[in-house]
């Protein structure tokens, strides 16, 4: 099972992937609060950050850069609905600072499932 890290302030994108991941043999462990996301990858050992980019307390943004520099071979997904800039300026900085994949808002389950099996191959 892949231990993942689910991080959005959306009650409902959260309680959707919270639904779908253990189906997929995917333990998540999620919240809406970044600082709570990124307590959970220092003490545990976390396969999966999927974050939110815009969040109220700490941008997925901040968020990314700090996982990263906590476990630097954890694979992440950045989402987003956009904002106040464009929604490809938010994913362009997202990937610089370590997301491997993107996902825009409104998002179906499917599509969530063709970026894991493209990050996690074996599983």
């Amino acid at each position: 099972m892949l231990n993942t890290v689910l991080i959005d302030d959306d009650e409902d994108i959260r309680s959707l992937i919270s639904a779908f991941l253990p189906e997929e043999k995917y333990f998540v462990f999620s919240t809406s609060n970044g600082n709570a996301g990124l307590e959970y990858i220092k003490n545990n050992d976390v396969d999966l950050l999927i974050t939110d980019i815009l969040m109220p307390d700490i941008s997925g943004l901040e968020v990314i850069n700090k996982a990263t520099g906590i476990n630097p071979k954890l694979k992440i997904i950045a989402i987003s609905g956009g904002g106040a800039i464009d929604t490809e300026q938010y994913f362009s900085l997202a990937s610089k600072l370590g997301a491997q994949k993107v996902l825009s808002k409104p998002f179906v389950a499917e599509d969530l499932l063709s970026i894991l099996k493209e990050l996690f191959p074996k599983s």
